[in-house]
Order: C-alpha cells, then structure tokens, then sequence
C-alpha cells in the first residue's frame, strides 16, 4: 500500500524536480521598498503587528512578541540611511504601562495610543513613553473588551476594533465610551472578526476590514448622516480578499493588508479598486518587495512613505508611495500562483494510534488542518515518510465547506471532528471508509502504471474521497451550546471494556472557556476555564491533548504564557507548567501540544523557534502532579530540523514528532529526543482529492 503511493509522490514531484521558475518575472508590481527595519534573525522585531508614524516621522511599531512599542528615528541622509532604534514604550505584565501582546499603535499629537490585546485595554502614553492613562478590562459590556486588535484615531474619537465581540467601539479622547457599532453576521452592519480599522479625516466615515467576511464595511459614525456600504469577496482576484487586516488612508486612497493574499489591494473611498503591489516570496526570508503575510500597514504624516509590517518575517517595510502608485492594474491577475498543491498552511496536527481504535482504519492515521485555505489533509503515517491520501473542504459555510477549521481529531468509532473556527461550530465526519477508498486508489493506480501520465491527469483519474457529514453542533454565542473562535479539541477516549462513549472537549477560545460534549454533539454539562490567570483561569485557549492512560487534558493557554492540566472526566484543575520568558521553561508563544506514551509532554513555541519537553512529577502512587522542564530543541534556521514558526505536534506509535514548521512550508519529523530524522512537504505532494 505504502509503495504504491509513493509511485504517486515521485512522480508528481519529478515534474516540479528542480528550482522552480519564477512565475512573477513579468509581473511589474514587485516594487523594491526604500528601506527595511527588522529581519527574521537581527531580533531588531519580534512578531511586529500595527505601526503608526507621528508628526517628526518618527515610526512606531507594536511588537506583540516582545511586549513593547519600538520607535525608531527616520533615516536622515546621507550620515543615517536607515531608521535607528531611539528607544521602546513597555514591558510584559498587566500593571499601568505594561502589556501583554500589543497588537496596533497610533501616534495622535504628543500621545502614543496602544491596543494592549492580552490585557484588554487601550493604554496612552506620552511620546517619550510615560505612562498617561488606560481604560478597558474583559467583557462585553460598553466600553469593555474582548481581543481587540486596532485602533484609528478621527478627530475627535478614538475608534478600537472590538474583535472578539464583533463589533467597532468609539470613544472620545480621553477614554469615555460614545457608541458601539455592529453585531455578529454577515449582513449590513455585521461582522465576523473585524480587524483593521481607519478613520477618514474628510467626514465621519469609518472603514473596517472584516476578516472572516472577506470584505471592506464602510459606515458612519457619531451620528453622522450616510448609508453604510460593503466591498470584497474571498477569493484571490482583485477586489477579492483572503484574510483582510490591516487598512490606512494615504491621502484619498484606502490601502488594504490583504494577509493570506500577500499583497496590498488600494482603493479609493467609494470601494473602486486602483492597483495592487507586492507578492509572496519564492524562498524563505525573501524580501525586496515581497511580502509574507502583511499585517499592519500605515503612512507617514506627509503621505510620502507607507510601511507594511510582516510579523511572519520580523520586519517592517517601508515604500515611496509615489512609487507603489506606479502599479499597473490587471483585473485578470491572481494573487495564488502555484501554492495549493504544496503543503503550505498546515496549523495543528493529531494523529490517531492504531491501537486505541475501535475501528480499523487500516493505515494509522494523521489528521492536519490547513485554516489559510479552508481544508482538512489527511495523511498514512505508517511508512517513513507521511503520505496524504485525502483532503476536503474549501472555504464557505455549506456542509463540507469550513471558514479556517483550526482543530482536529478523532474518535475511537474513526469520526473526525473539526472545529470550524469562524463558522463557529464543529463538524464531524466519518472516516471509515478511508481503508476502502485507499484500495480503491491502489487499483487505479495499477491500472495507471507505466502509462506516462503527467502528474495533474494523475491526479484527475484518481479516485476521490470526501467523508460524509455525520453532524455539526455549534453556533456563535457565549451560550453553553455556543462557540466564539472554536480552535482546538480532544476526544476522551474511554477503556473499550468500560462500554463508554467517547466525548469531546472543545477549546472555546474566545470564550477563555473549554467545553465537553458527548460524541452526538450534546452538550455534556461540563465547563472548565473562564477568563482570568489564575490557577485553572484560562486567556485564549487553543490546542489540547489527552493523557488516555492517567485521565489528563492540557491545554495550550496562549495568553497566559502556559500550560494549564485539568482532569480529563470531571474537569478538575490539576496544575499548570510555563510562564512568560525565554530561558528555558518558560513560554513566549506557545501554540502545539502532544504526548507521548511516557507521559512527557511536548510544547511548540513560535515565541522561540523550539520544542521543549516536559517530564511528568509523580506522587508516592505514582500519580502525575505536575510536570518539570526536560529538555527543548530547534532553533531560527531554515536547515532540516530548524524552525520558522512551529504550530502543530504530533507522536504516532513509534514516538516519532512530527512538526508543522508553518514558516518554512514543511513539515519536519523527530525522534522524542530532538533528533532530526527527515523534512517532508517541500515537494509538491500527491493530491488524492483535488477538488
């Protein structure tokens, strides 16, 4: 069975053998910035996200990685010819002045306005970075927060994306609450994870990009007269968006962050598109005009100058805008040019141990969810390298379709279940039939052989495998049947002689809340967490992993920098492992979760470009009671075996990790003590269904 489809790997892959052509060389809108500040490996930026530029041009920039407001002083030629590092407003904590991932910064006169993200605040400072005042905590009363992400400064309001609560709140300058404007949808007036925002300094109009729309909402406010418009559609064309997420006004014209396109969209007010620049790399840290995954964008006062931040690439680039305008338009043009077939977007894995199952499955089973373009892969991990055998799904809100599925996993009956993060809901498939359709593809393939068929034919003759739609549970909402962001799940298996049904916990991230349902999608009862940083307190909740054998659920508790272990039936808190820091035994950015069949837990961090691993603590009766920092492995490297953002982890049956390296496109594979074993992804894999 494993031969047979590495026939298909070979040969799909020898007809992309080589460095691949350039697909942009006659594309004009590669435009060379002026000057760039920060690098992945300087460490001048860490996981930049909003900049903004004052009135001496001055640049700053929110850097969510490092907890603080870097400012730095503009070139000045010919003795300066680059922006230097003057000096940083912050430090991590939750006291007045201190933030927890500021996501956006606006400069307004002599004050610095910051959306501290993790504190649920905005802070003002003083241009030399004195603290002046804040307003703000969790919720989702007026004036109270959820995951903010921007901010817009108009004349007289202060404007804040309300991301977690969909919706946009203004304020006057000094903190008091004025309006809230939209709800939850995708009507008018709606939103589903609004983002960037800005003010127009002509009239009271207010521009959102509301992401998961996929579309620009133009209204008014403070009581303004006007009829609110939309724009955009997903998709890869001009005047269609993947993820957009940062907007700024240069003079008449609205620049849109279009983030998964990697590229910059320009309209004018009314929504007509102008032109478009930039492009995603070809090879890992490629600069030079291209950008990766573009999240703040901003001018300077005289419209002059428009930086865009890349967090993926640790650098802020900063173009002529009179040169960006030198674009050509082309309303043909698309944004993806050869990326669907590679394995490219992978955010967490799971795989599924043989011998827990009730089923057969045949292969054992890896599960990887790709939220950038909407699908689930899933991969035979029983031979030495992993082989996909199918994928499904493809952005919208139909059965099969999902809106940046996060987690994955599965039931002992072979069911997977996929949180649906921005549709809300979770969706559960069956896979019992996979070990059928891979004889299926393993006859076809016979039948194939030797035939000399190009790789896309190959794929086309195939046969194909969507899993039916067994159920779907969910829905937006606070309720305790509802779901704000779902991203990450683990199935609690029960002992098989037990004759116990498997159940579901489900990481409501935007709840700060985790879930357990029973496996027909019934709510359970049962609800761990709650927003806070106390011991069994949750922030932003996201991949879990079940200890089957001692009854332990951890779970990756992103924003407060840890891993926090419940009981697995009951929902106890047992302890947590981690803190905020860098040495080793502390967490920047923790993302992927797994265990293996020791008991020792393995932790991706894309704060520090490693894996740790944890030991577990046992008692007298050899109980586990916490964990204690083993080892960690990895580094900022584009070699086998480095790290540009590790996400997902998982172990199958033979201890062996498998790591998502997000940054680099790859997948990379490890034996439990860090020893590298092999890369997989970077060649273009087989596609079983291509749909």
């Amino acid at each position: 069975m494993i031969l047979a489809f590495f026939f298909v790997f070979a040969l799909t892959a020898k007809s992309y053998a080589g460095k691949l052509e350039d697909p942009d060389k006659d594309y004009p809108n590669i435009i060379p910035p002026d000057f760039t500040v920060g690098s992945v490996s300087s460490g001048d930026l860490s996981d930049p996200r909003g900049l903004s530029f004052d009135s001496t041009g001055r640049l700053l920039v929110a850097e969510a990685g490092a907890n603080r407001i870097s400012v730095f002083l503009p070139p000045s030629l010919p003795s300066n010819p680059q922006y230097r590092f003057s000096h940083s407003i912050g430090r991590f904590g939750k006291a007045e002045g201190e933030l927890n991932h500021p996501t956006d910064v606006k400069a307004d006169d002599d004050l610095v306005y910051v959306v501290d993200q993790g504190n649920n605040r905005i802070q003002v400072f003083s241009a030399s970075g004195a603290f002046v005042r804040s307003w703000g905590v969790f919720g989702n009363s007026s004036g109270s927060f959820n995951s903010p992400s921007a901010i817009a400064i108009g004349k007289t309001h202060v404007l804040v994306s309300d991301t977690g609560n969909n919706r946009v709140q203004i304020f006057d300058k000094l903190g008091s609450f004025v309006e809230s404007l939209g709800t939850f949808g995708a009507g008018d007036q709606q939103f589903n994870e609004p983002t960037g925002i800005a003010a127009s300094l002509s009239d009271s109009s207010l521009y959102v990009a509301d992401t998961q729309n996929n579309r620009i909402h133009k209204m008014q406010y403070g009581g303004a007269p006007g009829a609110s418009r939309t724009w955009g559609a997903y998709g890869s064309y001009p005047r269609q968006f993947a993820e957009p997420i940062s907007l700024a006004f240069g003079k008449d014209e609205l620049f849109v962050a279009d983030l998964v396109n990697h590229r910059i969209q320009v309209f004018d007010e009314s929504g007509r598109f102008k032109y478009t620049f930039a492009r995603h790399p070809l090879e890992p840290r490629q600069g030079e005009g291209r950008v990766h995954y573009p999240i703040g964008i901003g001018f300077d006062s005289l419209n002059d100058r428009v930086a865009v931040c890349e967090s993926f690439e640790n650098r802020c680039q900063v173009f002529s805008s009179q040169t960006v305008k030198r674009s050509y338009t082309n309303l043909s043009d698309t944004a993806w040019w050869d990326k669907y077939p590679r394995f490219h977007y992978g955010r967490r894995l799971k795989i599924t141990k043989k011998e827990l199952m009730r089923v057969d499955l045949g292969p054992e089973i890896m599960t990887m969810s790709e939220p950038d373009i909407h699908r689930i892969v899933v991969f035979d991990v029983s031979g030495d390298r992993p082989v996909r055998i199918a994928d499904f799904g493809g952005f919208g809100d139909d059965e099969h379709k999902f809106k940046g599925p996060h987690g994955v996993g599965m039931s002992t009956f072979g069911e997977i279940f996929v949180t649906d993060s921005f549709n809300h809901k979770v969706k559960v498939f069956d896979l019992k039939d996979i070990n059928l359709h891979v004889q299926k593809v393993q006859q076809a393939l016979a039948l194939l052989e030797g035939s000399g068929i190009n790789a896309t034919d190959l794929r086309a003759a195939l046969p194909t495998f969507t899993p039916p739609l067994k159920r779907s549970f969910g829905g937006f909402g606070a309720g305790p049947t509802q779901f704000n962001t779902p991203s990450g799940g683990s199935v609690l298996r029960m002992p098989v002689s037990a004759n116990e049904d498997d159940k579901m916990w489900i990481s409501d991230t935007r709840n700060h809340r985790i879930k357990l349902y029973n496996r027909d999608g019934t709510y359970a009862g049962l609800t761990i967490g709650g927003y806070g940083s106390d011991p069994g307190q949750l922030k932003l909740p996201t991949d879990m992993v079940g200890d089957h054998e001692n009854y332990i659920l951890y779970s990756v508790d992103a924003f407060n920098q840890r891993v926090s272990a419940f009981d697995s039936r009951d929902g106890k808190f047992l302890f947590s492992f981690g803190q905020q820091g860098v040495d080793p035994g502390n967490f920047m950015a923790p993302s992927g979760i797994a265990v293996d069949g020791r008991s020792y837990v393995f932790v991706t961090d894309q704060g520090t470009q490693k894996v740790s691993r944890w030991k577990p603590i046992r008692d007298a009766s050899n109980k586990i009671i916490g964990m204690e920092f083993d080892k960690w492995f990895g580094d900022y490297s584009a070699d086998p075996g480095g790290f540009l953002y590790p996400q997902g982890i998982a172990i199958d049956s033979r201890d062996r990790l498998y790591v998502i390296n997000f940054g680099m496109h790859r997948g990379e594979i490890f034996d439990r003590d860090g020893k590298h074993i092999s890369s997989f992804g970077e060649e273009v894999l087989q596609v079983v269904n291509a749909k």
